[in-house]
């Protein structure tokens, strides 16, 4: 019965209901008791059970109904940030970004004894906690009150896009926004190695260069023909004809980085390899050729005489120490001299026989030499016995040697004589030939 005289009634059941449980009088008479239910509607449910019912659905209606009173500081501020957006909105020109009044997030809200200050809202959906006087504002997130970004906003996020696509493509590239180790690496993306080459033709000298710090970096160049160097810009001369990729190797200083190759452009030699001079020698008659059998072309120089034949035949006329001189083009336009010296040296061919028998009348009956050219030839022939005594001369090439010692005019004797004879052709090639004959006497 306490419990229930301390509730607090708001309703009209509620009034009625304590009234009758105030006037009931527990009594003895079952009279009495019998009026009282009659006074009573009945009910299946107790009544204290539906009080108890009535009075709780009571706490949570009302509950609900202030919970879902709109917040008038809330609103106030939504209010303001909605007209400040149309106000915005109506003065911004093409092109400009929106303007917003930083007082309009902030301003607090004071009519109602609950109502707080709201705090301003980002754009990235954050609430702004602002610090001390003359701190940097600090953000938290938001996760129970989005806030939605305006057409305006909107616009300049897609002009922040099209500025970073744009950086991207190195037109608009931004000064000193690379840390130190990407700074790095973008110079070694940017490594190149060049050469140095206006002729093709060999032989081909070529100059290496590169953009590669020699600070941060070792260097060892191949040059495609087996040769290498580490040298930072070396001089390389190829001397073989063909294709040739040459690279530089790059090791860098410190052992945190990796090793890089750098390609570099194929290179072609052109040129003329054997550029050399042969020859075969038959008596005074000389074939020159030289080494290269493509096609090619020759321009020879041969004793003041030129010829543009592959193959030469020269027959020299005097002895002389002659240099031979032969140039090559060859059809990319690239040409090849060489030189070689000859020692020419005339022969006056003819035969001498070895022993002469002047009783034969017939063959060897007389010693002298025989040949075509002698005739042509300023003729000398002279006759030594055993002792180094002159037995014999003659400047006239029909006359022979009989066996008679001029100096006594006598038969010689018997035995082995030496002889000199000296020829001088047309040209004045002067030739000096020694020898021995028998003179047989039996």
């Amino acid at each position: 019965m306490n419990s229930l005289n301390n509730m607090t009634g708001k309703t009209k059941f509620e009034k009625e209901l304590k009234q009758k449980l105030d006037d009931y009088q527990p009594a003895n008479a079952q009279s009495n008791w019998n009026g009282i239910k009659q006074k009573i509607p009945a009910q299946k449910t107790p009544p204290w059970l539906k009080s108890v019912i009535i009075a709780g659905s009571a706490v949570v209606i009302s509950a609900v109904v202030l919970l879902s009173l709109p917040d008038k500081a809330d609103q106030t501020v939504t209010n303001q940030t909605a007209s400040q957006t149309e106000r915005t909105t109506e003065i911004q020109h093409p092109g400009e970004k929106p303007v917003t009044d930083a007082n309009t997030m902030s301003e607090t809200n004071t009519s109602g004894e609950d109502a707080q200050p709201s705090p301003p809202v980002n754009e990235d959906n954050t609430y702004k906690l602002q610090e001390k006087p003359g701190e940097p504002e600090k953000s938290q997130a938001n996760n129970s009150s989005p806030v939605h970004q305006s057409e305006s906003d909107t616009d300049n996020t897609e002009n922040k896009k099209e500025t970073q696509e744009t950086d991207v493509n190195g037109t608009n590239e931004p000064e000193n926004t690379l840390a130190p180790e990407d700074a790095e690496n973008t110079s070694e993306q940017r490594l190149m190695a060049s050469v140095s080459n206006p002729e093709d033709c060999l032989p081909m000298e070529v100059e290496f260069t590169t953009t590669a710090d020699p600070e941060l970096y070792h260097f060892e160049w191949h040059f495609g023909d087996g040769n290498t160097s580490k040298e930072i810009s070396p001089v390389h001369i190829y001397t073989h004809q063909g294709e040739y990729k040459p690279a530089l190797y790059l090791t860098p200083r410190n052992p945190d980085n990796e090793p890089r190759r750098i390609s570099i452009e194929t290179l072609t030699c052109h040129g003329i390899e054997n550029a050399e001079i042969n020859f075969v020698k038959n008596k005074n008659l000389f074939t020159f050729s030289s080494g290269d059998s493509g096609d090619v072309f020759h321009l020879w120089n041969i004793d003041g005489n030129e010829f543009n034949s592959a193959r030469v035949d020269y027959e020299f006329k005097r002895d002389a120490a002659y240099q031979i001189s032969l140039l090559l083009k060859d059809e990319f336009g690239c040409t090849a001299e060489t030189t070689r010296k000859v020692d020419v040296e005339i022969e006056h061919n003819y035969f001498v026989p070895n022993a002469v028998k002047p009783s034969s009348n017939g063959v060897n009956a007389s010693f002298g030499p025989v040949g075509e050219n002698l005739r042509d030839f300023q003729y000398r022939m002279l006759i030594f016995d055993k002792n180094g005594q002159l037995v014999f001369e003659t400047k006239d090439i029909n006359r022979k040697w009989s066996g008679i010692n001029q100096r006594t005019n006598e038969p010689a004797e018997a035995g082995v004589y030496l002889w000199k004879i000296t020829t001088r052709d047309n040209y004045g090639n002067v030739r000096h030939r020694r020898g021995q004959v028998t003179l047989l006497r039996q």
